[in-house]
């Protein structure tokens, strides 16, 4: 068995895992398990840009690979099944393990509509636990499907993800506003507070903590900028579009 098969195998499963929002303790532990099930000594560094991992052939030869991550989502179905899969490697090939990989980074559990609905309902949920009224619970689910086709369309145009958090925070503002004038919600801080948390990086935050906890300082400090920055565009957007509406 080649060892470059071997750890081209271990490095896509951390990659799955990496642009899913796991940890970078998680990938390491990970890409070194599957190669070490095949009998190779392994290395592996993350970052949240970045896997670069290395095994020692039969010969002692070290073998290295680097995988560039420039998308990062959420989805802890992905991880669960990648982890999973790599507590039972004895039972594949690294070409059945690898297809299997393949189906798992394809695949998605929920159709467009239930993330679209999800969108709608998350968005107003958070506006009525904010203490908002049953019009500011409609304002905030019409806002949350607007929010989803903005997501979607930030991604066939491949936007930088910064601007898209950008225009998340003044669409959400600039529709409460609207609404607002309409007379069909009751409050534009609640509304707008409500649609913006679809759009916090708690995911990012609670990962950067894990990683520091971890001893991982480097993707930890990394993943806090990143949280901190995501805000800022948030806060900015909406911001922008309360100050230019409201006066």
């Amino acid at each position: 068995m080649k060892a470059s098969k071997v750890l081209e195998v271990a490095t896509y499963a951390g990659r799955i895992i990496l642009e899913n929002g796991g940890e970078t303790y998680r990938v390491e532990d990970t890409v070194c398990r599957i190669c070490e099930a095949y009998g190779f000594e392994a290395q592996c560094f993350a970052t949240i840009t970045g896997i670069i991992s290395s095994v020692k052939n039969k010969d002692g030869i070290p073998v290295s690979l680097t995988e560039r991550i420039t998308t990062r989502t959420t989805n802890l179905d992905k991880i669960h099944k990648i982890n999973a899969v790599a507590r039972e490697i004895s039972n594949f090939s690294t070409d059945e393990l690898m297809a299997l990989f393949r189906r798992i980074d394809n695949g998605s559990i929920y159709s467009e509509i239930k993330v679209f609905i999800a969108h709608c309902l998350g968005a107003a949920s958070f506006a009525g636990m904010f203490g908002g009224t049953p019009r500011d619970f409609m304002g905030a689910f019409i806002i949350g499907g607007l929010i989803y086709f903005l997501k979607g369309l930030s991604e066939k145009m491949e936007l930088n993800p910064y601007l898209m958090y950008s225009a998340g925070g003044c669409l959400a503002s600039v529709s409460a506003i609207l609404f607002s004038r309409i007379d069909l919600i009751t409050s534009v801080d609640t509304t707008t507070i409500g649609s913006i948390m679809l759009l916090v990086p708690g995911m990012a935050i609670t990962n950067a903590i894990r990683d520091i906890i971890a001893g991982d300082l480097v993707a930890g400090m990394a993943r806090g900028a990143e949280a901190l920055i995501i805000a800022t565009c948030l806060a900015t957007g909406s911001g922008i579009a309360l100050s230019t509406m409201l006066n």
